[in-house]
């Protein structure tokens, strides 16, 4: 990393691949810690006050080899951005374990001075504090309404500098209040999820349908089977893959209906 960009709040930079070199039997571990430029034209590991966020491998000792400790693969001005990329390379490389020495990004730490000073620019305090609530992750803006209420209405008339300083205030009550960066969802995975959940379901009446021995669901089932099959040896079939979680989830979720109406069908006639 070069010193000069680690408050960049930019900072996204993943070079794994070239680190590896096409030899992962090397490494055997990955880790996330918070760094910290020094001033010296170099950078520490700082996990209790970071200015950003670093990816490292951990070499197979061979020290004949000399290849000992860990080495840099990826830099981020964001922790979750971070453990993101430590995720991918830990599904690629499935027999990697994971360390995050980090501790859970505060959100004062993504109210950065560069943002401090855009939001002081806007026409209102309300705007400006909905600018920085949106990048630093707040959503209960109970903090940000104690520290700055009494100025709303003198807002527009204030200097820039007493802007920022207000802004300045309210950031250190969300750091007495630590309130947590909340890291993103990912809507594939819930999606993926949710899908997994309806697989399960329907499984259950599948199991229903093979208890109660229904010869005419036989076709059907073996059908649904062969495709799950089908879909294993592609390799394609994972918790993480959504098109293959809706592509078999509807096909379940048709025979759960129709068994569902099915039953409704026999009851009724019960009922006659």
């Amino acid at each position: 990393m070069q010193t000069e960009s680690i408050k960049d709040p930019g900072l996204f930079d993943r070079y794994a691949s070239s680190v590896i070199a096409g030899h992962p039997e090397h490494f055997d571990a990955i880790e996330i810690n918070g760094v910290r430029g020094t001033g010296e034209d170099s950078i520490e590991v700082d996990n209790k006050n970071p200015e950003a966020y670093s990816v490292y491998l951990h070499f197979k000792t061979n020290e004949k080899e000399n290849r000992v400790g860990v080495l840099c693969v990826g830099d981020f001005a964001m922790r979750a951005d971070a453990l993101r990329y430590a995720q991918e390379l830990k599904d690629e490389y499935p027999a990697w374990e994971v360390f995050d020495h980090t501790s859970p990004e505060l959100a004062c730490d993504r109210m950065l001075d560069v943002f401090l000073l855009d939001a002081a620019k806007e026409d209102t305090l309300e705007e400006a504090i909905d600018a920085l609530c949106e990048y630093s992750g707040i959503t209960n803006k109970d903090v940000a309404n104690e520290a700055t209420k009494s100025f709303v209405a003198k807002w527009p008339d204030m200097a820039p500098s007493h802007r920022l300083g207000l802004l300045e205030a309210w950031r250190d009550k969300e750091r007495e209040a630590r309130t947590e960066y909340p890291e993103p969802i990912d809507e594939n995975e819930v999606k993926a999820q949710q899908y997994f959940g309806l697989i399960l379901s329907g499984l259950s009446a599948l199991e229903w349908i093979i208890t109660a021995e229904r010869d005419e669901a036989d076709g059907r089932l073996d059908d649904l089977v062969e495709d799950i099959k089908a879909r294993l040896i592609q390799g394609g079939f994972t918790i993480d893959s959504l098109e293959d979680m809706v592509g078999l989830a509807k096909p379940i979720q048709q025979l759960r209906n129709d068994i569902e109406s099915e039953n409704i069908d026999i009851l009724i006639m019960s009922d006659q």
